[in-house]
């Protein structure tokens, strides 16, 4: 088990990051190595960059991995880039690491596997059991044998289940010690339904569930109500700007801003 207070340390992301993982692909699902020193990004994937460097998603220059979704028939999906191993996407978890530590967790649901790098993560500290839902077959085909070499290694049982997250059934009586929903590729408002449908699905089951991105998704939707709080302005400097004054013409450019936000992810960068 390693020192609760390792994940702290500058850079400690970079011990979590997917180098475990080969390029690889099946079906509509792809993972992919990507160097930010060598990639040439168009010019909507410079100001994209510029945008969230500004919000303190930035990518410091180095290797990552990436989960790429090319294509999905008849189904309502995001095609891009669905989850990578950088700073900020590694960094999200901490909050539900911090209460895995704190509860003494022996047994972990998550929600979505991704590239697999919170079980990994979550056996690291100490955790027994992990149970996984994810929808795409595919994902689980190509990742999960390597997940599962990673955290079986280190004395963690992980069970994969093949399921839609919002109607996956466990048998009467399964309870967690904490149970993390990550299933949206980028962050928006208009996933906070789906988070509240979880939440109140397992609120009996586990002692503490969190959702990534849960708190930027509620400051999207209160800056677009014109709700937002000092922090909020402290937190996102084109709203600083915006918020200016109040007046009719700056909330009409802060809820323009918001929809854009809405209509594309945060995550297809490259």
């Amino acid at each position: 088990m390693i020192h609760p207070l390792t994940f702290e340390r500058p850079f400690a992301w970079r011990e979590w990051q997917a180098h475990f993982l080969p390029e690889m692909e099946r079906g509509s699902w792809l993972v992919r190595k990507f160097d930010t020193r060598k990639e040439i990004l168009s010019i909507a994937g410079v100001i994209e960059m510029a945008k969230m460097q500004m919000e303190g998603r930035g990518i410091p220059n180095g290797e990552y991995t990436k989960l790429v979704c090319t294509e999905i028939e008849g189904k309502d999906h995001n095609v891009g880039v669905v989850m990578s191993d950088t700073p900020t996407e590694i960094n999200d978890t901490i909050p539900m690491l911090k209460m895995a530590i704190l509860n003494q967790a022996s047994r972990v649901l998550i929600h979505g596997l991704g590239l697999g790098i919170v079980p990994r993560m979550l056996a690291a500290y100490g955790v027994d059991y992990i149970d996984v839902v994810e929808l795409e077959e595919d994902v689980i085909e190509m990742v999960g044998p390597y997940v599962t070499e990673e955290v079986e290694g280190m004395g963690c049982r992980l069970f994969i289940h093949h399921g839609d997250a919002l109607t996956y059934k466990f048998p009467r009586g399964t309870r967690w010690d904490i149970v993390w929903h990550d299933i949206w590729p980028d962050i928006s408002d208009l996933n906070i339904p789906q988070m509240t449908k979880l939440k109140r699905r397992y609120a009996n089951v586990c002692r503490w569930q969190g959702c990534w991105s849960e708190d930027e998704a509620r400051k999207m939707r209160r800056i677009y109500e014109g709700k937002w709080t000092q922090k909020d302005i402290e937190t996102t400097p084109w709203l600083a700007a915006a918020a200016h004054g109040h007046t009719k013409k700056s909330l009409s450019e802060i809820k323009k801003k918001i929809q854009k936000i809405r209509s594309s992810s945060l995550t297809t960068v490259y």
